[in-house]
């Protein structure tokens, strides 16, 4: 079958791509569309389509469900003449209907500018040619006829309007016209100043949320750390509360040392006068019979032990209570 039978089957412009075979190179192919069902069902390589285009169309039409619905009519040259022929006719009958209506245009032409000199002839003050819009057409037709017609069809009655009063009016229907349209053009402008402002009111009231959005998240921060700070004072206070009851079991060991040590003493100072010799002094001139001075060393020693404790235990007290105000400060924050 020759191409002449698929005229009708659509060809687009070459485009190169890559070769379907190696060595992939670069060449042009041609899509064919189909006319009935509008899909592209093939590609071929320029350098074939001339003769493998054919096949690929007919084969296309055994399987073209919009054909077969067609009836399987295929499109052939002579048909294509056929279609060239009726639009030929068609543009012959469009000439003869666009002749006729450019005659139509020119009678109405001639029939305006017929009425145009009647009306110019009759009411010589009305001004040619009218235009839109109708109302104003309508309103210079009316005042022409009251100037030219009205004083020679009709004589003018004792109790008519005079033409000075009517003339009057229309002018303070004009000025009252004029006035609305001044009243309009300033609620016009009120309008745009209203909308001025509202964006400015805009613009001030996203600039403030801005703002306030900053002060939150700067708030929150801060809060963040006091919340950080206040974690940081519980562990210490939690901390310095262990080593408190720590150091407080250590000193009332100490102290309870220092009692029986004090107590001996002065059962010492009773028995043997002031200047006597201690119950641990005695106990070690027992084993050693002899007395040293190493006695009196440890228990100033132990003077100084128990007032070190006394002073540690005071400075957690206080560190303790000033956590606890850290704490109270926290909680009224939040």
């Amino acid at each position: 079958m020759s191409r002449q039978k698929y005229l009708d089957f659509i060809d687009s412009e070459p485009v190169t791509k890559p070769s379907k075979k190696a060595p992939w190179a670069p060449m042009a192919f041609v899509a064919i569309k189909c006319p009935h069902c509008k899909q592209t069902f093939t590609e071929l390589p320029i350098d074939n389509l001339k003769s493998g285009r054919a096949s690929q169309c007919l084969k296309h039409l055994r399987i073209c469900e919009e054909y077969g619905r067609k009836g399987g009519e295929l499109v052939t040259a002579s048909k294509k003449k056929d279609e060239v022929a009726q639009l030929r006719a068609e543009m012959d009958e469009m000439k003869q209907q666009n002749s006729e209506m450019k005659q139509e245009i020119k009678g109405l032409q001639d029939k305006t500018c017929l009425y145009d000199s009647v009306l110019e002839a009759v009411m010589p003050s009305l001004v040619l040619p009218l235009t839109a819009p109708e109302e104003r057409a309508k309103l210079t037709l009316r005042e022409a006829a009251i100037k030219d017609i009205t004083p020679l069809a009709l004589p003018a009655p004792v109790d008519v309007v005079p033409k000075e009063m009517h003339t009057a009016m229309i002018e303070h229907k004009n000025a009252m016209i004029e006035q609305k349209d001044a009243m309009i053009a300033v609620e016009k402008e009120r309008r745009e100043e209203l909308k001025e402002a509202h964006v400015q009111a805009l613009e001030s009231y996203k600039k403030e949320l801005q703002v306030r959005d900053s002060e939150l998240a700067k708030t929150m921060q801060e809060k963040e750390q006091a919340d950080k700070r206040a974690q940081e004072a519980n562990k210490t206070a939690t901390s310095l509360s262990t080593r408190v009851d720590r150091l407080q079991k250590e000193r009332d060991a100490i102290n309870a040392k220092y009692n029986a040590a004090l107590k001996g003493h002065e059962q010492s100072v009773r028995n043997h006068g002031k200047h006597g010799l201690s119950p641990l002094s005695r106990s070690k001139i027992g084993m050693r019979g002899c007395a040293t001075d190493a006695e009196a060393e440890e228990a100033r020693a132990m003077d100084r032990a128990y007032a070190q404790v006394e002073r540690e235990r005071e400075a957690q007290k206080e560190t303790l209570k000033r956590a606890q105000r850290e704490g109270g400060k926290k909680a009224r924050l939040e």
